[in-house]
């Protein structure tokens, strides 16, 4: 078994030239996340191996998102959002591996 937990700042901030009477001209993002992990290994035989795995994870909006700026396409316009936020994520593993040969 190992486990463990990493802590993970983010900082991001941007300063536009959009109007001073557009909402978000100016943005920062700061948080931080503490994200754990444990992982198990179980030896079936000794060829066989079954591990379990959990972990946490983050995924942060890219610049473009954060940023409130308008770009238009053929068919639609993109807008970034300085309100958005980022998300979160539980992730679990379970394989069983098997050593062929000798």
């Amino acid at each position: 078994m190992v486990g463990g937990v990493r802590n993970e700042n983010t900082y991001q901030e941007y300063h536009s030239q959009l109007t001073i009477y557009k909402d978000g001209r100016d943005g920062k993002i700061t948080y931080s996340d503490m994200l754990p992990s444990l992982h198990f290994k179980y030896a079936l035989s000794d060829k066989q191996n079954l591990r379990l795995s959990y972990y946490s994870a983050i995924s942060r909006p890219n610049y473009f998102e954060f940023v409130p700026t308008e770009i238009s396409g053929d068919l639609f316009t993109e807008a970034g959002n300085y309100k958005i936020k980022h998300s979160t994520a539980n992730n679990y593993d379970l394989w069983l591996s098997h050593l062929f040969g000798r």
